[in-house]
């Protein structure tokens, strides 16, 4: 199995918000906004910090050379205003999951944030139903 994590590309957009998008998915996830467009995405990717100094990112993840999910990051400080912090949230095609795919992706993603950043801190969540997603942040 070849996991890769790797930047998102403007191309891929459209594939991310089907996948956002796709009811199954949906179940396991807060609803997207339906303010929330692909042009918008690619906005607020390219964009600098937000009123609150967030600042956003998406991975993609492919396998085999395929794309099958996602992992978004937003950057700000911690609640003391000094530590750098990142929430990610993730999104993979229902077919593969159990599979170790965003374990996988998520070590990859981890390895390289805190190489940039070694004091960053890392916070996820899920839905308490949602018993994959919570194995992983586990």
């Amino acid at each position: 199995m070849d996991v890769i994590i790797k930047p998102t590309d403007p191309s891929e957009i459209d594939a991310i918000f089907a996948l956002r998008r796709d009811p199954e998915v949906l179940l396991q996830q807060n609803r997207p906004s339906f303010l929330d467009t692909p042009k918008r995405f690619a906005k607020k990717l390219n964009g600098g910090p937000n009123l609150l100094g967030i600042t956003f990112r998406c991975s993609s993840i492919y396998l085999n050379g395929v794309l099958v999910g996602h992992v978004l990051q937003h950057f700000g400080r911690g609640a003391d205003g000094k530590h750098p912090t990142c929430e990610c949230g993730w999104n993979l095609e229902k077919k593969h999951w159990g599979w170790g795919i965003m374990p996988e992706a998520l070590r990859q993603l981890l390895d390289e944030l805190f190489e940039q950043t070694p004091d960053l801190i890392v916070l996820a969540s899920c839905f308490k139903s949602n018993l994959r997603s919570l194995g992983v942040i586990k």
